[in-house]
């Protein structure tokens, strides 16, 4: 059956080489903006692989004592990836930890400047005020807060810049909370923090990468057991995160390109038309139906497979004439898997729109 459905393709691209050229270079140019769209969707999936929705981590706790546990065991588990900041707060402090190394550059500061690495490490008494703090002041406070040192627990910290508060009036809530590392009125280098003893009631932290379900499991544990603890939000796993990503920028161009690719069917039938006569001949001299629906399979997989691949190979220069911040080549898993899938969805179309003239005997009528 393969020879004779080869001999059928090569000579149905010979006898009607103008409808073979318009319905190839139909396909080709469909399954190339196919690919094209992949690329794009592959690409800002990987790119928001590190967006806070995979790296933050954050809950509430009633018990001051409890919560500082909870800390404890997740700065030194080592099933979890590194911390890149760390934040523990009450309301009115916050203390945090500022990963110089692991964070790309430092906290924005509108006014002034941020903790130095040093302060971090020694734990000095110095001070970011929030915006939203600052906000609430008179005029003639303002003047002197940059100027005049005040009290944290008994300590005299000097004021070094300030901070963008999440809201300008009133307390911040839990939800707002985890989409900032700074979530009080005032942000002191944590260790500043645990020096004087402050309460914390709350949780947050960003780790460096992604974290699988197994270590976002290990989260979820660490919550249940501290005592008090409420209000969680986990991590996404990064392939969760991803593949929803990913979906959500591809779904939409997906559709409509499958759209093209159905609507050329009817093209392609056009095309292969003149070889239901053989079919029909074959089916007189005692061929089963099965017999001529695998022919007729095979001259599609013939052309899909051509289609396919030489879009592939179209995509290539136009991939290198683009940014690489615009879109990213998939790999070749993924062009194998989309290959079956555009193969099985053309058979799938191309059966159904033959199933009459095949199955229904329409082919011995002619």
């Amino acid at each position: 059956m393969l020879t004779v459905a080869v001999r059928s393709f090569i000579r149905l691209c010979r006898n009607h080489k103008t409808l073979f050229f318009i319905t190839f270079l139909s396909m080709v140019c469909a399954m190339a903006g196919f690919l094209v769209c992949q690329e794009r969707a592959y690409y800002l999936a990987t790119q928001s692989a590190n967006d806070l929705t995979t790296l933050a981590f954050s809950f509430a706790c009633e018990d001051s004592d409890a919560l500082m546990q909870a800390y404890e065991r997740l700065i030194v588990s080592p099933d979890l990836p590194p911390i890149r900041n760390l934040t523990l707060s009450n309301g009115t402090y916050a203390g945090v930890h500022w990963d110089f190394d692991l964070n790309d550059g430092v906290y924005y500061t509108p006014y002034g400047r941020f903790f130095t690495e040093q302060e971090m490490k020694e734990g000095s008494d110095v001070a970011l005020l929030g915006t939203g703090a600052i906000a609430r002041l008179s005029a003639q406070q303002i003047d002197r807060v940059w100027e005049t040192p005040f009290d944290i627990g008994g300590e005299t910290m000097m004021s070094i810049g300030s901070y963008h508060m999440l809201m300008f009036h009133g307390n911040i809530s839990v939800d707002e909370m985890r989409f900032s590392a700074f979530t009080a009125a005032v942000s002191i280098p944590l260790k500043t923090f645990l020096r004087l003893g402050l309460n914390a009631t709350f949780l947050r932290c960003e780790f460096s990468e992604p974290l699988t379900e197994t270590q976002v499991d290990a989260l979820r544990q660490l919550v249940s057991g501290t005592a008090g603890a409420y209000a969680p939000s986990y991590p996404l796993s990064g392939r969760e995160f991803w593949t929803k990503s990913y979906l959500s920028n591809s779904s939409g161009n997906t559709v409509i390109m499958v759209l093209a690719i159905l609507t050329m069917i009817q093209v392609l039938l056009h095309w292969l038309r003149s070889e239901f006569e053989r079919y029909r001949i074959y089916l007189i001299c005692g061929a089963k139906r099965s017999h001529i629906a695998g022919l007729l399979s095979l001259q599609i997989v013939f052309l899909v497979t051509l289609s396919y691949f030489a879009a592939w190979a179209a995509a290539i220069p136009f991939n290198a004439a683009v940014s690489s911040e615009t879109m990213r080549s998939l790999p070749v898993p993924f062009i194998a898997v989309f290959y079956v899938l555009l193969l099985l969805l053309v058979l799938a179309a191309v059966h159904v729109k033959a199933a009459r003239l095949i199955w229904r005997g329409k082919l011995l009528e002619k």
